[in-house]
């Protein structure tokens, strides 16, 4: 969830109870339409566990949803060298681990494609996957 320190990894909890922040939201013209959202994050947005606290990675106790599924830092510097070598930026991606040795690297494009490499574990999705 987003309610982080604008320029740091730190999450900040709302001062307002959930109760009383709930009433607010209900009294928006558009409660009905922010009603199924709210629901959604309301629990995240107000957790203070230790794995909510901090952007990382969960090895490291934190949370984040660039990294999809169980990422290690190696993992990550593994994926990160075979796409510099291929031109590609890991930079403004997800990356989604399938399996302990298989990984994809999610693009936000208006181009839709899948590249894959022989004799490589990792797959690129471009698009609107």
């Amino acid at each position: 969830m987003g309610n982080y320190s604008s320029f740091g990894n730190t999450k900040f909890i709302p001062e307002l109870d959930c109760e009383k922040f709930e009433e607010i939201l209900k009294c928006s013209s558009n409660y009905n339409d922010i009603n199924y959202i709210w629901t959604c994050i309301k629990d995240i947005v107000y957790d203070d566990t230790i794995s909510y606290k901090t952007i990382n990675l969960s090895e490291k106790n934190g949370k984040n949803y660039y990294y999809l599924g169980d990422i290690k830092e190696e993992d990550i510097k593994t994926v990160d060298k075979f796409l510099q070598h291929k031109g590609i930026e890991l930079l403004n991606t997800r990356l989604l681990m399938i399996n302990h040795s298989k990984f994809a690297y999610l693009v936000a494009s208006i181009d839709e494609k899948i590249e894959e490499w022989e004799k490589s574990n990792i797959i690129g999705y471009y698009g609107k996957k």
